[in-house]
C-alpha cells in the first residue's frame, strides 16, 4: 500500500470514527420523527377471561368486568384510522358525550394496563403507537405528556406526572410481554431507553429537585400549578423502577441502577417532605418551599379526598401481589392514610 492510499485510508477511518462519536452524543428527535409506522392485527387477540363464582353478586360483579372492557373497546376505542383519529385512540366518553374526541393521558395509560392484562397484546401495540405518535418535547428536550391528547393539537407535552407515569409502566408491562423479535418490542424499548424519553425525563427532574412536580387534579387538586403531589410521585418511582427492569433484561446494567437510584431519591424525599406528624399523607407541598400549603391542602376538593389511597394503586402491577415487597414505609404510611381518611366526618 503506497503512502498516498494510508493517509486516505487514515483519514477515511478518522472521519468514520467522529461521526459516530457525533451520532451518539447527539440526542434523538422526538418519537413522531423516529419510528417507522406499523400495523397490528387486532383480531389476532386472544384475551383471557376473569370470573367470580359463588352468590349471585359475584356472578353480577363478573358480567359487569367484562361489559365494562368490552363496552370502551366497542364504543370510546378507535380500532382503525377514522377521519382524523388514529388508530389505537382511546375516547374519553362515547361520541356525543362531554370530551369526546381526546384522549386523557392518565386514562391512556390506565387503559393500556388494562389492555395487557387483560391479554389485548395487539390493541395494547396500537395504543402504544398512537400514544408514541402523539408524544411531543417540553422545552428542556424530553418528552412528557401533556394533560390530554387530541388530534387537533398533536405533538404537545405538559407535566401531568400520574399520567405519565402510568403510561411508562404500561409500555414496560407491554415489552415484557411481547415475544423477543416483536418489532415492536424494539421501537419500545426504543421510546422508552432514547435520549429524549419520558423516562430520562424524570431523572432529569431529579437531578435538579428533591420531588417531581407535576399539575392537574394529581397536582393541586382543584388549584392549578405545579406541585409536589404524594400520588404523581409515587407512580413516578414506580415508572423508574419498571423502566430499571425493562434495561437490566435488556442488558443495560447502568442505566438499570441509575433509575433505581432515583426511585429510592423518590422515596426518600417522600418519607422527609410528604408525611405528617401522625404518620399520613400529605397530598401536596409547594415544589419551591417542600412545605406544605395549608390554602390548598384546605380546599374542599383536597380535604379527606380518597384520592390519597391512589399511592397504593400500581404498585402490585411493578412490585408483585406481595406487599412485603413494597417499601415498607409507603404500606405504613398508606395505611395510617386510610384509617385517617376512613374517619373523616363528612364520610362517617
Amino acid at each position: 500500500m503506497n503512502q498516498c492510499m494510508r493517509f486516505y485510508l487514515k483519514h477515511i477511518i478518522w472521519i468514520t470514527v467522529w461521526l459516530l462519536q457525533l451520532q451518539a452524543l447527539t440526542p434523538l428527535p422526538a418519537a413522531p420523527d423516529v419510528f417507522a409506522p406499523a400495523s397490528f392485527n387486532l383480531q389476532a387477540d386472544q384475551p383471557g377471561r376473569l370470573e367470580f363464582f359463588g352468590p349471585g353478586d359475584a356472578g353480577c360483579f363478573a358480567e359487569e368486568i367484562s361489559n365494562s372492557i368490552q363496552g370502551v373497546l366497542a364504543f370510546n376505542y378507535v380500532s382503525h384510522q377514522q377521519a382524523a383519529f388514529p388508530a389505537g385512540f382511546i375516547n374519553a366518553s362515547p361520541a356525543g358525550q362531554p370530551w369526546s374526541g381526546t384522549m386523557w393521558t392518565r386514562d391512556a395509560g390506565a387503559f393500556l394496563r388494562e389492555l395487557v392484562f387483560w391479554g389485548y397484546y395487539q390493541h395494547a401495540c396500537q395504543t402504544a403507537r398512537c400514544l408514541m405518535d402523539f408524544a411531543g418535547t417540553n422545552q428542556a428536550g424530553f418528552i412528557a405528556f401533556p394533560r390530554f391528547f387530541t388530534p387537533a393539537r398533536p405533538h404537545e407535552s405538559g407535566a401531568e406526572m400520574d399520567g405519565h407515569a402510568a403510561i411508562i409502566i404500561a409500555m414496560v408491562s407491554l415489552w415484557q410481554r411481547l415475544p423477543s423479535n416483536d418489532p415492536f418490542r424494539e421501537q419500545l424499548y426504543n421510546f422508552l431507553n432514547q435520549q429524549v424519553s419520558p423516562v430520562r425525563y424524570l431523572h432529569y427532574l431529579l437531578e435538579h429537585r428533591p420531588l417531581i412536580p407535576g399539575s392537574g387534579e394529581f397536582g393541586g387538586g382543584g388549584v392549578k400549578g405545579l406541585y409536589d403531589n404524594v400520588v404523581q410521585n409515587n407512580l413516578c418511582a414506580l415508572a423508574l423502577l419498571s423502566a430499571a427492569g425493562m434495561e437490566e433484561t435488556a442488558g443495560d446494567h447502568g442505566t438499570a441502577e441509575l433509575w433505581r437510584n432515583d426511585a429510592q431519591t423518590i422515596y426518600q424525599h417522600m418519607d422527609k417532605y410528604l408525611v405528617d406528624d401522625s404518620g399520613s399523607w400529605i397530598w401536596c407541598i409547594d415544589p419551591k418551599t417542600l412545605k406544605p400549603n395549608p390554602e390548598i391542602l384546605d380546599k374542599p376538593l383536597n380535604v379527606g379526598f380518597g384520592g390519597l389511597n391512589g399511592v397504593t394503586c400500581m404498585n402490585s402491577d411493578v412490585l408483585g401481589l406481595q406487599p412485603q415487597a413494597w417499601n415498607r414505609n409507603v404500606v405504613a404510611h398508606s395505611e395510617k392514610t386510610f384509617d385517617q381518611l376512613y374517619n373523616v366526618p363528612s364520610r362517617k
